[in-house]
């Protein structure tokens, strides 16, 4: 959940997320 957060906070696309997390 933490991960998603952030991404979310960052990247609005779970894609996105994704890719910039790893």
């Amino acid at each position: 959940k933490n991960t998603l957060q952030r991404g979310q906070s960052q990247s609005p696309s779970p894609m996105t997320k994704r890719q910039g997390g790893d």
